[in-house]
C-alpha cells in the first residue's frame, strides 16, 4: 500500500521519472565512456604491438640466421606482453621462441583487432623481406590481451562507481526536493479541500522558498476569491430569487427547468428536486404547452403571456409569464417570471362588477343599463322585436328617509330591488340608477300587453307592506314606460321618454304606469326635455349656490347673505330660476333642491363665522311645496344640528303669494318654525295684495320689498308712497325692511332717508360663488355704498368689530 501510495504521489513519480532518465542517461553515457576507454587502450595496445612489429621486422631484415633469430625472439618474449613469438621461412621451417613454444592454429586475418577465435591472444601476422625485398619468411607475434582486459574493467569498474555515486546524490536530491515540493503541494491540497469543505475564508498563502510553488498559491489564491465572491453573488442573487414573491423558472434551450424558487414550489406545489430537468410545459394546462412551444420557437412571442397553470393537485390558474433570454457558454437559457393572477382577476372582475353594479342592491347599474340597452335594442331591430323600457320612482320614500333614517330607507331599496327581481324574466334586465329610482329593460316582447302586465305585477309587489326595523312601511310606485320602435330606436331617448312618462304617473296621484304619449310629447317638447334634464341635474348634484350680500344700510356692513340656487346645463347653458323653479315645485324637485340648498348655505356660513369671527346671518328662500311638508321644521332642525350653524343665524324666505293662498297653514308651519330660533321674512312684499291686518299675526321679522317698487319709486311718486309705507308699517310692528334689487346711487340715498333697514342688488354686488366671500368681506369698504351720500358714515368690518 505504501509503495502504491509512493508511486502515485508526485514525489514518487518524480524519483522513478528522474531515476528511468538518470539510468538512461548514464547507461548511454556510460556505454559511451567505455567504447573510448576500450578503443583508447586497444589503440595503445594495438600501436605497441605494431610498432614492436616493426622493429622486431627491421632488425631481422639484414641478418637471417637462426640462432640469432632465436635469440632475438627469446630477448622480445622476456618482461614483455608478447608472449609467443615465431618464425616460418619459406621452406616451411618454424624458429620459436622459448617463452611459449605452444603452437598455435592462426588464422590470418586482413584486418587485426580482438575478435578472434584464440581468447586473449592478439596475433600479428607479417611477412618478411629483405633488403632486395625478396621474401623471406613470415614472422608471428602473439601478445596477451589480460593487462588490456583488466584495464578496461577497472575502468569500467571506477566508472560505475562514479555513475553510482551520481546516481545516488542526484535521487537524494531529487528526493529532497521533490520532497519539499510534495509537502508544499499537499498542504495547498489540504486547504484546498478545507476550502472545498466550506472553509472559503481560509487564505491560500505558503511560506516556501520555491518560487513554482509560491506563484501557484498566488494564482490559487486569486481563483479562491474569486469563485468566493463568485459565490457570494450566486448566493446573494439566489436568496434574491428565493425571496421573490413570484415564481422564477429557468429553463433551457430544450424547456429543460434548470432552477425552481421558492415561490415556484408554492405556486405550483412542487418542489425544485422534483422538477429538475422536467419539461416546463407539463406545468401548464394540456390546452397551452402548444403554445408554450410557439413561443420558445419564435423569438418574436417571448414577451408577456397570459396561459393556464396547472398546479400539482390539478387545480387550473391564470398564470403570467415574462422572459428573459441569457447566454452561457454558447447555451441558450431562459428565465421566466410566472405571477398568479388569481386574485388579478378576481380584483379584475370585481371592478367590473363595481362598475356596472349598484354597490347596495347588487343591481345594475347606470352604465350597465344604458350598454345593454345599446345591445338589446340592436337584437331587437335585427329580430324585428319588440321592446320596453321601464322608470320606476318610489313614491313616499323621502318621508322613510326623514322619518326613519337612511339607513331604513337603504334596507327598503334592498326590499324593493328583491320583489322587483321577481317580477321580471330571466332575460329581463333591473338597474338602479338613482336613490329611489329604477329601470327596467324587458326584451322578448309580443305585445304591449306583456309590458303592462309586468308593470301591474311590479306595482302590486312593491306595495306590499314591508317589515323594517319595527315599523310597517307603505311605499307606492310611479311607472314609466316606452317602447321600441314605436316611441323611439335609441337608447337615450328611449330612456328620456320613460323618465317623462314616469313624471306624469307621479303627478296623477302615483301608484300607476302611464305608457308614453308620443302626441302628448309633440305638444311641449321643450318642457318634458327641461323636466328630464331636470331631474338628472338634482340627481347628479348639478345644481350650485351662489350668494348676494346684504347691506346695512345705516352702518355700510355686509351682515349677510341670501342664497340663490343655479342651475347650468352642459347641452342648454344657464337656465333662469323663473324657469326652473317654477318647474321644479311642479314635479315635486323643488324638496331635493331646497334641502341641498338649505345643508349648502348653512355648511358655507358655519365655517365662514368660525374663520372670520363675525356675526352675519344667511337667508334661504322657501316654496310653497315646503310649507306644506309637515316633516319641514325636523328637516331644518337637523340641518342646523349637523352644520352646526346656530337658529339665529337661519332666515328663510316665503314669498307673499304663498302666504295669501295658503295663510293658515302657512302660518301653522311658521309658527313651528319660529320655535326654533330661526328668522322669518316676506320675500317680494306688495305683489301678493295680502290683508295687512293678518300681517300682524305672522311670526315674521323681515319684509323685503319688491324690486319693481324700488326700480320705480325715483320717478313713480305712487310707487315711493308704496316704499315708505311699508317701511314705518314694518317699524310700528317691529319688523326690519330690506329693500331689493337696488341698483342705482339714488334709489340708495332715498332708501336711507326713509331709514330702510337693508339692501341688496346688483348696485353693491351681483351674486357670487362661495369661493368669492371673504375677498367681498375684505374690500367691503370699497363697495360704492362708500361713495354714496348716507345719512351717517359707513364702518369697515374692522370698526364693526370694535
Amino acid at each position: 500500500m505504501i509503495v502504491k501510495n509512493l508511486i502515485n504521489s508526485f514525489t514518487g513519480r518524480m524519483l522513478i521519472g528522474l531515476a528511468l532518465i538518470h539510468i538512461s542517461v548514464l547507461s548511454l553515457l556510460f556505454y559511451y565512456v567505455l567504447g573510448i576507454i576500450r578503443a583508447d587502450y586497444q589503440t595503445q595496445f594495438i600501436n605497441f604491438a605494431t610498432n614492436q612489429s616493426y622493429l622486431i621486422e627491421q632488425l631481422l631484415e639484414f641478418d637471417l640466421d637462426e640462432k640469432r633469430i632465436k635469440n632475438l625472439l627469446d630477448d622480445m618474449l622476456i618482461g614483455n606482453q608478447l608472449v609467443y613469438a615465431d618464425y616460418m621461412t619459406n621452406d616451411q621451417k618454424i624458429i620459436t621462441g622459448t617463452k611459449d613454444t605452444t603452437t598455435h592454429p592462426l588464422i590470418v586475418r586482413a584486418n587485426r583487432g580482438f575478435d578472434n577465435p584464440n581468447g586473449n591472444i592478439y596475433y600479428i601476422i607479417t611477412p618478411q623481406y629483405d633488403i632486395k625485398d625478396h621474401k623471406t619468411g613470415v614472422l608471428r607475434l602473439g601478445y596477451d590481451k589480460t593487462p588490456i582486459l583488466q584495464k578496461i574493467a577497472t575502468s569500467t569498474k571506477l566508472a560505475l562507481n562514479i555513475a553510482g555515486i551520481y546516481s545516488l546524490l542526484s535521487l537524494t536530491l531529487i528526493g529532497i526536493f521533490g520532497t519539499l515540493l510534495s509537502r508544499s503541494i499537499r498542504r495547498l491540497r489540504k486547504i484546498s479541500q478545507r476550502i472545498a469543505n466550506g472553509h472559503s475564508h481560509e487564505k491560500l498563502a505558503l511560506a516556501t522558498s520555491i518560487v513554482e510553488v509560491t506563484n501557484l498559491a498566488k494564482d490559487l489564491e486569486y481563483m479562491r476569491v474569486r469563485l468566493v465572491e463568485t459565490a457570494r453573488s450566486e448566493a446573494h442573487e439566489k436568496a434574491i430569487i428565493q425571496s421573490v414573491a413570484a415564481a422564477i423558472v429557468t429553463i433551457n434551450a430544450k424547456g429543460l427547468i434548470e432552477s425552481f424558487n421558492s415561490s415556484a414550489e408554492s405556486t405550483f406545489g412542487y418542489s425544485s428536486e422534483n422538477m429538475h430537468n422536467k419539461p416546463f410545459k407539463n406545468l401548464l394546462s394540456t390546452e397551452y404547452q402548444q403554445q408554450f412551444d410557439t413561443i420558445l420557437e419564435n423569438p418574436s412571442m417571448r414577451v408577456q403571456q397570459e396561459l393556464i397553470g396547472l398546479r400539482q393537485s390539478g387545480e387550473k390558474f391564470p398564470l403570467l409569464l415574462s422572459f428573459s433570454e441569457a447566454m452561457v457558454e454558447n447555451d441558450r437559457f431562459f428565465t421566466m417570471i410566472l405571477q398568479d393572477i388569481t386574485k388579478q382577476r378576481e380584483f379584475v372582475t370585481d371592478l367590473e362588477y363595481l362598475a356596472t353594479h349598484d354597490a347596495l342592491t347588487g343591481l345594475a347599474n347606470r352604465s350597465l343599463l344604458y350598454r345593454s340597452l345599446a345591445e338589446e335594442i340592436n337584437i331587437a331591430r335585427a329580430n324585428q322585436g319588440l321592446l320596453a323600457v321601464m322608470f320606476l320612482d318610489l313614491d313616499r320614500f323621502k318621508s322613510v328617509n326623514d322619518t326613519l333614517g337612511h339607513a331604513t330607507g337603504d334596507l327598503l331599496v334592498q326590499k324593493v330591488a328583491e320583489r322587483l327581481m321577481t317580477c321580471i324574466r330571466k332575460n329581463d334586465l333591473v338597474a338602479r340608477i338613482g336613490g329611489d329610482e329604477f329601470a327596467l329593460i324587458l326584451t322578448q316582447l309580443r305585445n304591449v300587453a306583456d309590458v303592462t302586465h309586468i308593470a301591474e305585477k311590479i306595482l302590486a309587489h312593491i306595495t306590499t307592506p314591508y317589515a323594517l326595523e319595527g315599523h310597517e312601511i307603505y311605499v307606492f310606485g310611479s311607472i314609466g314606460i316606452s317602447i321600441f320602435p314605436s316611441h323611439d330606436q335609441t337608447s337615450e331617448n328611449l330612456l328620456q321618454k320613460a323618465d317623462i312618462a314616469m313624471y306624469h304617473a307621479k303627478q296623477n296621484g302615483g301608484n300607476r304606469y302611464v305608457i308614453y304619449d308620443l302626441h302628448a310629447h309633440r305638444l311641449n317638447p321643450a318642457r318634458l326635455t327641461l323636466e328630464s334634464k331636470l331631474r338628472r341635474a338634482v340627481a347628479a348634484n348639478e345644481l350650485n349656490v351662489l350668494y348676494q350680500p346684504k347691506i346695512d344700510l345705516q352702518r355700510g356692513t355686509i351682515i349677510g347673505f341670501e342664497a340663490l340656487c343655479r342651475w347650468n346645463d352642459a347641452e342648454l347653458g344657464p337656465i333662469a330660476p323663473s324657469e326652473f323653479i317654477p318647474l321644479a315645485e311642479e314635479t315635486w324637485l323643488i324638496e331635493p333642491i331646497f334641502e341641498f340648498v338649505l345643508k349648502t348655505a348653512c355648511q358655507m356660513m358655519a365655517a365662514l363665522q368660525a374663520k372670520i369671527q363675525q356675526p352675519l346671518s344667511i337667508a334661504v328662500n322657501l316654496s310653497g311645496r315646503q310649507i306644506q311638508n309637515k316633516n319641514l321644521p325636523n328637516t331644518i332642525a337637523q340641518t342646523l344640528q349637523s352644520t352646526g350653524l346656530a337658529a339665529s343665524d337661519l332666515e328663510l324666505e316665503i314669498t307673499e303669494s304663498v302666504i295669501v293662498q295658503q295663510s293658515q297653514a302657512v302660518n301653522t308651519t311658521l309658527q313651528e318654525l319660529k320655535q326654533l330660533g330661526l328668522k322669518i321674512s316676506i320675500d317680494d312684499f306688495g305683489t301678493g295684495y295680502s290683508s295687512l291686518s293678518y300681517l300682524k299675526h305672522l311670526p315674521v321679522d323681515m319684509l323685503k320689498i319688491d324690486r319693481a317698487f324700488i326700480s320705480s319709486m325715483s320717478n313713480q311718486p305712487k310707487d315711493r308712497a308704496i316704499v315708505t309705507t311699508i317701511i314705518e308699517m314694518a317699524h310700528q310692528l317691529n319688523m326690519h325692511v330690506l329693500a331689493e334689487g337696488v341698483e342705482t346711487k339714488e334709489q340708495v340715498h332715498f332708501l336711507q332717508e326713509l331709514n330702510c333697514d337693508q339692501a341688496q342688488g346688483f348696485y353693491f354686488s351681483e351674486p357670487i360663488p362661495q369661493s368669492q366671500i371673504e375677498e367681498l368681506l375684505m374690500r367691503q369698504y370699497e363697495l360704492p355704498l362708500i361713495s354714496a351720500v348716507a345719512k351717517k358714515p359707513f364702518a369697515t368690518i374692522d370698526e364693526t368689530n370694535e
